[in-house]
Parts: C-alpha cells; sequence; structure tokens
C-alpha cells in the first residue's frame, strides 16, 4: 500500500463492521479536531458550567480537557485514497502504531485507520 493507491476495507473488515456481535472487533477510524473544534468544545463546556449543568473538574478534581480525536464513520463499500501508507498516528496523547492515513474523496477528510483492516482495490 502505498501513496495515492485506492484502498478499500478488507472481507473481514466489512463483515465486521455489519455484523450486530462483537463490537470490539470492528474496525475504527479517527481523525485529530482542529484548533477550531476544541475551542468550540472549551466555549460549550465554559457556558455550561457558568450556567450550573456542568462542573469543571471530574471525580479527582482534574479539570476537564477537550478530546484532541473525532471518530470518522467508514462505509463497508467505500474506497480511499492513500495520503501516507505507513505512519504512527496520533491517538489521544499516545500514538498508535501500524496505521495508514487515508483521504476520503467524497468529503475531504483525512482520517487513520490500522493497515490491517485495508486492503488495496482492484482497478
Amino acid at each position: 500500500m502505498y501513496k495515492n493507491d485506492l484502498v478499500t476495507l478488507t472481507t473481514t473488515a466489512r463483515e465486521a463492521l455489519t455484523a450486530r456481535f462483537n463490537p470490539g472487533a470492528r474496525p475504527s477510524a479517527w481523525r485529530r479536531l482542529t484548533v477550531e473544534e476544541r475551542n468550540a468544545w472549551y466555549d460549550h463546556f465554559h457556558a455550561e458550567c457558568r450556567a450550573g449543568r456542568e462542573i469543571w473538574h471530574d471525580s479527582a478534581g482534574e479539570s476537564r480537557l477537550a478530546p484532541l480525536d473525532s471518530s470518522v464513520t467508514i462505509e463497508p463499500d467505500g474506497v480511499w485514497t492513500v495520503v501516507r501508507g505507513r505512519v504512527n498516528a496520533p491517538c489521544g496523547y499516545t500514538s498508535a502504531k501500524g496505521c495508514a492515513e487515508l483521504l476520503n474523496t467524497k468529503t475531504g477528510e483525512k482520517f487513520y485507520i490500522n493497515r490491517k483492516w485495508l486492503q488495496v482495490a482492484a482497478v
């Protein structure tokens, strides 16, 4: 799998997405949130705190932080373009090994997914 290749999900990944059992074995895709999205989360959170509907800390007294990533919905029959074929993808405050960065040509959104769920599309 190389840059600019077209990829699809493997048969196993397609079956896992459509199955109703064992949700832990489903392929997941995610993307990094933009600065604007994180700022919007903080603005909403601060407004909720001022209104008394949220508290500013968790059960340990630590301040709550905005999420760094957002999950991406993937279609079982989707075709995507490879941006980077081998990448340690940022995932929260760590990184996930064995991933690829893909581009959804319909939405223009870049996202990460584990390479084991991908196969090169037949042209």
